[in-house]
């Protein structure tokens, strides 16, 4: 019987630092790849924060080094990101025969305004004898639940706002063609008290009739001609700075309408033009087992 001493079981590692050295010997040559895949690794994001992964076969007997980028761009089209590959850098080379991943992390400015649905572009060209080049594409969106549930209130705030003011902005219509709304319902129809007979002939010369009241913009030529009969027996300062604070007050609904749809119109231009900036931040780390490079817009 043999007996062994010193012996345990134990594994014991060592380090050493090692080079890949790429040689290209004379012979035929063939230089090609393609894509394997391309894609976002969450499908749907909250943040501006995306993650791609990037397979890239090399299908030739020489080692190639893609270099491209990849783009990304909102649903606008606009351009939110740039993620460069290979460039100005021996970062990345693809040994003949094989397949190699890369990651990127995309990090871009958080904006309400970009929502919706994005598109990463990956275009990449290889070889030295003959310049080749591949191009893929991906999808993901950008869905913040909160914000959009916000949005949502508000808009049915507005809608129930807008749907309030219609049922006045109507009834004052009427009541401006000399109409009793509360007979309209039942067909009956029913001048008040509040015009004479003189206004509503006046009303029927102009040849625009009861059917012309039904236009939008009726009331606020009423309202203006209203307004220059009040000031007209006004001289003084005082005395017009009062009549045409009464004015508002007796047209405060439509004023209301007035500024509230201006607001809304501002705030479409405001949005279209956020949403198409062209200059955006944005951050970039690409990561290859232990190494990482970041690249920032600034």
């Amino acid at each position: 019987m043999i007996k062994c001493e010193g012996w345990s079981n134990k594994v014991q590692t060592a380090q050493f630092v090692t080079a890949l050295v790429f040689l290209r010997v004379e012979g035929d040559v063939s230089e090609s790849g393609s894509v394997r895949s391309f894609r976002s690794l969450n499908s749907i994001i909250q943040t501006a924060e995306a993650s791609f992964e990037l397979r890239f076969e090399n299908t030739g007997n020489v080692d190639l080094q893609p270099q491209g980028d990849i783009t990304i761009y909102n649903m606008w089209g606009e351009v939110r990101g740039s993620i460069p590959i290979n460039q100005q850098t021996n970062y990345g080379n693809v040994v003949a025969n094989s397949i190699r991943q890369f990651l990127f992390s995309w990090k871009g400015e958080n904006s309400f305004f970009d929502i919706g649905r994005y598109k990463a572009v990956v275009t990449l060209g290889f070889g030295e004898e003959t310049k080749s080049f591949v191009n893929s594409s991906t999808y993901f969106w950008i869905v913040p639940y909160q914000q959009i549930l916000v949005l949502a209130v508000i808009l049915l705030l507005l809608y129930l706002f807008f749907s309030w003011i219609t049922r006045r902005y109507i009834r004052h219509m009427l009541i401006i063609a000399g109409i009793n709304p509360d007979h309209v319902a039942t067909g009956k129809t029913a001048y008040i008290s509040r015009f004479n007979d003189q206004t509503l002939m006046s009303v029927k010369k102009s040849n625009r009739g009861l059917k012309k009241y039904k236009k939008l913009l009726v009331p606020i030529s009423f309202g203006m001609d209203d307004l220059h009969k009040r000031l007209k027996g006004v001289h003084t300062i005082s005395a017009r700075i009062i009549t045409f604070i009464q004015f508002l007050f007796s047209y405060r609904l439509l004023l209301v309408t007035l500024v509230v749809m201006i607001a809304i119109s501002f705030g479409l231009i405001w949005y279209f033009n956020s949403v198409h900036v062209v200059n955006r931040q944005y951050e970039v780390v690409i990561s290859d087992v232990n190494n990482k490079i970041t690249i920032s817009s600034e």
